[in-house]
C-alpha cells in the first residue's frame, strides 16, 4: 500500500497548491506539472508487473497475438495487441504505450474542461486504481472522456465516431451514447421524481423479467474482473452505500446551484452524467443485470472527476474550502481502499498489495489470475 500512498500524497500536494496557491494557476507552471502527472501515471501503469486485474488473460493475449488463435475480445484491442507484438514481445513496452494513450487523452481533456485540473487528477487516480488491469475498458473509457469535447461543441458526427472507436475496445462503451443528450438543466424536483421512479422500478423487480440484448452484455462479462466487482450478490448495506456514494455529491451541487459560477453546457453535462449514474445504479442494482453497474457505469462514474472541483469552489473562505477538501480526500481514499480490498479473495493472492513492478518488489511471488 505504501507505493500507492506515495502517489496519493504527490497528487494531493499538487491539488492543494492549485486550490490555495494562485501561482500554480499560471499556464506554464500548470503545463509542466500536468506533464509530470502524465509521466508519473505512465510509470505507475506501464512499469507494473503481475499487479492488477486480469493479468494472465491480457498477458497471454499479447504474447500469442501473432499466432492467429481465436480470442473472445473486441477487434480493436486485438489489433492494438497485434501491432505492438509485431514490433516487440516485451509486454512492458505494450503497457507503457497503453498507459501513454490513456493518460494523454484523459489529462488533456481534464486540462481543457476541469475547473481544478489537479484535483481532478487526484480523483482520477483514486477512482481508477481499483480497476487497474482492465486494459480494454481503460482504453474505451479514455476515448469516451476525450469525446466530451464533441458533446459540448455539439459535433455529433465526431462524437459518434469516438464512441464507435471506443466500442472496438470494449462493447460496453455503447452505453455512453446517451451522454450526448445530457447537456440541459434538470431541476432538483424532476431529479427527485426520477429517483423515486428508479426506486419503484428497483423494488418491483421488473428488470429481471426483461430480456436485454446479448450484444450489450457480451463485452461486459468477458473478464474475471467483472465477476469480482459486479457479479457477486449485493447486500442491502452494500446497495445503500453504493446509492449514497453516487447521490451525495450531485445532490450537494443541486442544493447549492445558486453559488455555482459559469453554469454552462459542460457543467450540466458533468452534473447530469453523475445523476444518471445514480439512477441507473438504483434501477439495476440487485438484479440479474447488475454486472452493468460494475462495468457499464464506469463511463458515468468517472465523470465525478469533473464535478468534484465545482464543489471546492462553492466555499469562498480558506477554512471552509480546506474542510470540504479534507472530507473529499477521506471519501475518495476510503473508496480506493474499499475497491482494492474487493479483490481480496480467500485462497488467492492479493493482486494489488504490494505493488509489484519491473523495478520494485521484483522478488515478490504472486499467483496471478
Amino acid at each position: 500500500m505504501f507505493f500507492y500512498i506515495i502517489y496519493i500524497i504527490i497528487l494531493l500536494g499538487f491539488a492543494l497548491n492549485e486550490i490555495f496557491n494562485s501561482d500554480l494557476n499560471k499556464k506554464t507552471q500548470r503545463n509542466y506539472i500536468g506533464l509530470l502527472c502524465i509521466i508519473l501515471l505512465i510509470i505507475h501503469d506501464g512499469f507494473r508487473w503481475e499487479t492488477g486485474t486480469d493479468w494472465n488473460g491480457y498477458y497471454y493475449t499479447f504474447l500469442n497475438s501473432l499466432s492467429g488463435s481465436k480470442v473472445m475480445m473486441e477487434p480493436g484491442y486485438l489489433l492494438f495487441n497485434y501491432a505492438i507484438r509485431y514490433i516487440t514481445n516485451n509486454y512492458t513496452i505494450f503497457l507503457i504505450i497503453h498507459a501513454t494513450i490513456i493518460y494523454t487523452l484523459i489529462i488533456r481533456t481534464i486540462f481543457q474542461h476541469s475547473v481544478a485540473p489537479f484535483l481532478s487528477i487526484l480523483c482520477l487516480y483514486c477512482l481508477m486504481l481499483p480497476y487497474l488491469g482492465m486494459n480494454r475498458q481503460y482504453l474505451a473509457m479514455a476515448i469516451c472522456i476525450f469525446s466530451i469535447r464533441y458533446i459540448i461543441s455539439r459535433r455529433s458526427t465526431y462524437f459518434i465516431f469516438c464512441i464507435l472507436i471506443a466500442m472496438l475496445f470494449h462493447i460496453s462503451a455503447v452505453m455512453f451514447f446517451i451522454a450526448y443528450f445530457l447537456t440541459k438543466k434538470i431541476s432538483l424536483k424532476y431529479f427527485l421524481i426520477l429517483i423515486i421512479i428508479a426506486f419503484v422500478i428497483s423494488f418491483s423487480n421488473i428488470i429481471n423479467t426483461l430480456k436485454f440484448s446479448n450484444i450489450l452484455m457480451a463485452g461486459m462479462v468477458s473478464t474475471k474482473s467483472a465477476f469480482y466487482i459486479g457479479v457477486g450478490k449485493t447486500t442491502l448495506l452494500g446497495s445503500l452505500l453504493g446509492t449514497f456514494n453516487r447521490l451525495i455529491w450531485p445532490i450537494f451541487v443541486l442544493l447549492h446551484m445558486e453559488k455555482v459560477k459559469n453554469k454552462d453546457a459542460k457543467f450540466y453535462l458533468f452534473l447530469n452524467i453523475s445523476l444518471i449514474s445514480a439512477i441507473l445504479y438504483i434501477i439495476f442494482n440487485g438484479t440479474s443485470y447488475q454486472i452493468i453497474i460494475a462495468r457499464g457505469l464506469l463511463y458515468f462514474n468517472i465523470f465525478q472527476i469533473f464535478l468534484i472541483p465545482y464543489i471546492i469552489y462553492l466555499f469562498k473562505n480558506g477554512l471552509g474550502r480546506l474542510s470540504i477538501f479534507a472530507i473529499l480526500c477521506i471519501f475518495y481514499l476510503s473508496m480506493t481502499i474499499k475497491g482494492i480490498r474487493s479483490y481480496q479473495i480467500e485462497g488467492k493472492d492479493d493482486i494489488f498489495i504490494p505493488y509489484k513492478g519491473i523495478f520494485i518488489n521484483t522478488e515478490f511471488e504472486r499467483r496471478v489470475y
